[in-house]
């Protein structure tokens, strides 16, 4: 059925183009903004900082229920630093499957993991206790990557106190064994599909590709 003509019809497509036209117009200007904010960075000297596009605060816990999540903090990763997670969590997984029998050989294979382990050259010096390998968790020892030590949250997997483990049961011992699985599961799928990851020069996805990675999900 053909629906009659009206008066009122030809409003909609001059109604259309003006919403168009208007969505055209804020696409220019951001890009413009972001093109300008690049230029900005490049520009900069080699200690400057990134240039601040908003400065502000927020609870991640609602106030009146803190249980209550308010936020979805996440994490812009590239995939390069992916696998690099994916790889140090798999030495310590390895580590922890041997450590459930002997305690001790968990501890010194750990100590012995850390100081073998490369570093980003550039951010040698940033921390003490990460870089001489000193401590008592594991992101004291050297497993906590560059790009993620100064998140501000209490990471429980690199926060992990070697003297808490020496004193956990089988039982927590196996539970953290699991989590650990958990996360590397989330890795490797991640890493595959390759359908998620954003290149921010629009080529194809490779190690610099980033996706928002939950801050749940980080060691």
């Amino acid at each position: 059925m053909r629906l009659a003509d009206s008066g009122a019809r030809p409003a909609a497509p001059v109604a259309l183009a003006s919403s168009d036209a208007e969505l055209a117009a804020l696409q220019v200007k951001v890009a413009k903004l972001g093109y300008a904010l690049r230029m900005k960075y490049l520009r900069q000297p080699d200690e400057g900082q990134v240039p601040a596009v908003f400065d502000a605060w927020l609870l991640d816990r609602d106030f009146r229920n803190p249980e209550r999540a308010a936020l979805d903090v996440r994490v812009l990763l590239t995939r390069d630093q992916l696998s690099d997670l994916h790889d140090v969590l798999a030495a310590v997984l390895e580590r922890a499957e041997e450590g459930m029998l002997s305690p001790q050989t968990f501890l010194d294979e750990l100590q012995s993991l850390a100081a073998t382990m490369t570093r980003d050259p550039s951010q040698l010096g940033t921390t003490t206790a990460t870089t001489l390998g000193q401590g008592n968790s594991l992101a004291d020892l050297g497993f906590m990557r560059e790009y993620i030590e100064d998140l501000p949250y209490t990471p429980e997997v690199m926060g992990l106190s070697l003297d808490d483990w020496q004193s956990w049961s089988t039982q927590q011992q196996v539970a953290f064994v699991t989590r650990l699985e958990d996360k590397l599961d989330y890795y490797r799928a991640l890493h595959d599909h390759t359908d998620l990851w954003v290149s921010l020069d629009n080529g194809p996805v490779s190690g610099d590709s980033v996706f928002p990675v939950p801050l749940e999900v980080l060691p």
